[in-house]
């Protein structure tokens, strides 16, 4: 999940400098109020108070393109196969009139979640036996796009941060489903 947490931190940290935009925009308005500004200098100051918003939101998309990218990079590393990777467990897959119970299956599952070669060959045995389906397995590809729409999710976060959408990503509610925490 370091991946995950990064894109927060990214989100958390424009939103942070947001909040500061948001105070001197409050602090300026009363001031404006007061008649201490002119509706010129008003204008001016809010306006340059939302182009260094604009700043910070495009800054904030590179940084979560550039996180987008090393999540593509940590997935495409952590499924690369090797002979080493197969575990005897594998031999349950092919045994002769052994059919592994929807409990078996999770069993083997979650005891090799994070091994990419034993993942691929129970995506396989699943995909052969019915009402094994409660186990998600999601491929590499999955993988990513769950992560995208995750960042996508912050993204839409930075340009509306008053939304449902942005409550919900602000308060971990809305997270990559197959994302590891070795990714």
């Amino acid at each position: 999940m370091k991946h995950a947490e990064r894109v927060m931190q990214i989100i958390n940290d424009a939103l942070d400098t947001y909040t500061g935009f948001s105070k001197q925009e409050s602090e300026l308005r009363q001031k404006f109020d007061r008649e201490e500004l002119t509706g010129k200098v008003f204008a001016e100051q809010v306006e340059d108070l939302a182009r260094k918003r604009d700043a910070v939101r495009t800054e904030a998309s590179i940084a979560l393109e550039h996180a987008k990218a090393a999540y593509r990079q940590a997935v495409e590393r952590a499924t690369e196969v090797s002979g080493d990777m197969l575990h005897d467990d594998a031999k349950l897959l092919n045994m002769d009139g052994l059919e592994l119970s929807a409990r078996q299956f999770t069993a083997l599952v979650e005891k090799h979640r994070a091994n990419p070669l034993m993942v691929q060959l129970l995506q396989g045995y699943q995909k052969k036996h019915d009402g094994l389906y409660a186990d998600y397995l999601p491929t590499p590809e999955q993988k990513i796009e769950d992560f995208n729409s995750f960042v996508e999710a912050g993204n839409a976060t930075l340009r509306n941060p008053d939304g449902l959408q942005a409550a919900f990503f602000v308060s971990g509610k809305y997270t990559p489903t197959g994302a590891t925490e070795a990714e």
